[in-house]
């Protein structure tokens, strides 16, 4: 680059990501320092307006100045070099070639279908893009997540769209707390895309971020347009991503009761604060969206051919078909039309926008965890690598442990056990009541029989007492001579001639015989 053609202006350094950058503003006059781009240690191009510089700028140039010559460059003001021209050096080719690049690059599209199983979820997606899409072979018994990924080209234009699929949800007889499954697989999709961007090799990232949720409403009653496992499960999703409820199998219902079923469902979504697509910034796309939730779509089970080689979806019933495309017949064309045909960008974009909110919010809180962990442990040993090395191994586990613990599954756990804590308590408690009012009663009852005891002991012991004053009394009465002759007679006689007595051996016999 010759001097004497081109001079450069710097009207910015910034730091961006990692790497400095400067803002080249490149007109037709010479340079008036004595030194050219090409003496300088940035990689500028002289044929663009952004360089891009590996290394950390000199210390001697200032940043953010205005109107000073540093090494021959001058710093002026972007917005007063803005020129307009009519000769044309291409930039109305700028678009073409964006397109050009997007049709060669292809995009990626993640769909997720839930709802109960039965509902329609997978000929929905076989309807949707025209094919047979095995999703999963078998019925599953229990709740899982199933992926599956497709590439469709048409004019040349590739789209990588993965299916995800969620057999099981619902079927359970204690189906509480089922759409955290659904709820962990959003999250663990961003948090997982936030740390393959950390690594050196994103060439060949995996993104599997949903960008649109599909929540089909197999039960819709009049009476209970949703059910209490719809309405959790939406809240959450729509928290998370952009949701779309719709009311599958809508053949099964007349005009009429369709009309009102939507109006009921609209307004239990809105009672409840069911958001739906909560991310979408255009509010125009975002009002039309709502203005037609909830969908009303068909199945097809039928591909008939036209004279022209196109074809159409139909259902067929042994008295008709049902063309499913028929906007009058329900809204399946509608609903493609809000994910493919008009407005996919704009929920990638969303998608793409609530991504950054979750990664400045995750981003925050690690480093908060980071600056406490180590203000903790190296308080008192800054200096000491070995403990360093500990803070290290223990950061990770550590954090993983406090990321467990804000998810709503074991906040939700941890109620329950808290619950079934206290109702163990509150029996254990009653019980020891009932067993000591049992205690109590036995203890009145054994307290009145010892007083009814100590009655009767009291008693006898007067009428102990009394026969032995009275005894007493009669060994000390004086015998007449009369009744000595007679007793002095009973003492002769033959023992085989007297009348059975009691043969007393002390004073305490004869008184247990008395008693007797």
């Amino acid at each position: 680059m010759s001097k004497d053609i081109f001079s450069s202006t710097f009207t910015d350094v910034i730091d961006h990501e990692g790497q400095w950058e400067l803002n080249v503003n490149i007109g037709k006059e010479c340079i008036q320092g004595g030194n050219s781009l090409n003496s300088q240690s940035y990689d500028i191009s002289s044929t663009s307006t952004l360089g891009t510089i590996e290394q950390e700028p000199p210390e001697d140039i200032p940043l953010h100045v205005d109107g000073l010559n540093m090494n021959g460059f001058q710093i002026v003001d972007m917005a007063a070099n803005t020129y307009s021209s009519n000769y044309k050096v291409g930039l109305q080719y700028l678009p073409t070639q964006r397109e050009e690049m997007a049709r060669v690059k292809g995009g990626k599209f993640n769909i997720m279908v839930a709802g109960r199983q039965g509902s329609g979820k997978t000929t929905f997606l076989n309807s949707l893009f025209k094919t047979n899409l095995q999703l999963h072979t078998s019925p599953k018994q229990t709740f899982n997540i199933c992926l599956k990924k497709y590439n469709f080209v048409e004019e040349s234009v590739n789209l990588e769209v993965t299916c995800i699929d969620t057999p099981g949800f619902g079927d359970s007889l204690d189906n509480r707390y089922c759409w955290m499954h659904l709820v962990n697989f959003i999250d663990n999709q961003f948090e997982s895309y936030l740390h393959q961007m950390e690594q050196p090799h994103r060439m060949k990232a995996n993104d599997i971020r949903v960008h649109c949720c599909i929540y089909f409403l197999s039960n819709a009653t009049l009476n209970s347009p949703l059910s209490p496992l719809d309405i959790e499960s939406m809240k959450e999703l729509s928290k998370r991503v952009n949701l779309l409820p719709v009311i599958s199998k809508a053949d099964l219902y007349t005009e009429d009761e369709l009309n009102l079923l939507k109006q009921k469902v609209r307004e239990s979504i809105i009672k409840e604060e069911i958001s739906v697509c909560e991310f979408v910034e255009d509010h125009l796309v975002k009002k039309c969206i709502l203005s037609m939730t909830p969908h009303a779509i068909i199945g097809a089970n039928h591909e008939k051919k036209l004279p022209d080689g196109d074809s159409i979806l139909l259902r067929k019933y042994p008295w008709g078909q049902i063309e499913i495309e028929n906007k009058s017949h329900c809204d399946f064309a509608a609903l493609r039309d809000v994910l493919i045909s008009q407005n996919m960008l704009e929920l990638i974009q969303s998608t793409e926008a609530n991504y950054y909110l979750f990664r400045a919010s995750y981003l925050t809180k690690r480093f908060e965890r980071a600056v406490s962990l180590l203000t903790k442990f190296l308080k008192k040993h800054s200096d000491n690598g070995l403990v360093q090395f500990v803070v290290y191994n223990q950061s990770k586990p550590t954090a993983i442990g406090e990321t467990v613990e804000e998810t709503d599954l074991f906040k939700a756990q941890q109620l329950e056990l808290q619950r079934k804590f206290n109702s163990d308590i509150q029996l254990q408690e009653s019980r020891f009541k009932d067993w000591k009012r049992q205690l109590t009663e036995r203890q009145s009852v054994l307290n009145s029989d010892l007083e009814n005891c100590h009655f009767q002991l009291m008693k006898l012991q007067q009428q102990v007492k009394r026969m032995e004053e009275e005894n007493e009394l009669a060994y000390n009465t004086p015998v007449s001579k009369g009744a000595g002759l007679i007793l002095a007679g009973f003492s002769e006689r033959p023992p085989s001639s007297r009348s059975p007595q009691l043969s007393v051996s002390s004073e305490d016999d004869y008184y247990d015989n008395e008693m007797s």
